[in-house]
């Protein structure tokens, strides 16, 4: 497998691990993971309200949730919905199929649809999205976005229980090795499922706790 990519492609400043990790997309996770106490969702910065965590504006600390799971959503689930159509299209095309405008937007309709499920009323419009996508005009690689934020995910999660060792052990191997063993000893094996599921957890974490703020305001 290749390096996965920057999780974040908007990155102001990327530090590049071995593993194409960013480390400003770990840091958010850092940031908006922080636990104040043993129930699931995600703390915000204290600095961002004043002092402790846990006492900041509920309105707040539902932005940055709501950011949070934003970032998610366009990282893991979007660019998960790019590659896929990509792949489909390189499929077609190497097996002589004509790439028609036609075909190319119906099918870019149909995956939004699949993964926004039937909670979202698609818009038709969006059917021609994929033609301004640039993404589209480069190699294979918008998949990395996704193995990308759940390598960070899975790195901060061990950073937050104080477990450190592993993750300079992976900032230290440079490209001794590959990619993927470099981040099996960092604890993050992408031969499983468990990265993506882990990260899908913490997604669901955050739901959850959008929920509970939007259930006290009503």
């Amino acid at each position: 497998p290749d390096l996965p990519y920057p999780a974040s492609a908007d990155a102001v400043s990327r530090a590049d691990t071995p593993g194409g990790v960013s480390l400003q997309k770990a840091s958010h996770i850092l940031v908006l993971s922080r636990r104040d106490d043993a129930s699931p969702g995600v703390r915000i910065n204290p600095r961002r309200t004043g002092g402790h965590p846990g006492r900041g504006d509920k309105k707040q600390r539902a932005v940055l949730v709501n950011y949070f799971l934003e970032q998610f959503r366009t990282t893991l689930y979007r660019q998960t919905m790019f590659a896929e159509f990509e792949r489909d299209i390189y499929r077609w095309s190497e097996e002589g199929e004509p790439l028609t405008e036609q075909a190319l937007s119906d099918h870019y309709f149909k995956l939004n649809k699949l993964y926004h499920g039937p909670a979202v009323n698609t818009d038709k419009v969006i059917r021609y999205e994929w033609a301004r996508i640039p993404h589209f005009h480069y190699g294979f690689y918008v998949y990395k976005y996704a193995t990308g934020i759940s390598a960070a995910a899975a790195l901060s999660r061990d950073i937050l229980n104080g477990k450190t060792d592993r993750y300079m052990g992976f900032l230290k191997a440079g490209d001794s090795k590959d990619v993927i063993d470099i981040l099996k000893d960092a604890g993050v094996d992408f031969n499983t499922p468990a990265p993506v599921e882990a990260c899908m957890q913490l997604f669901n974490d955050a739901v959850t706790e959008l929920e509970r703020f939007a259930a006290d305001t009503l």
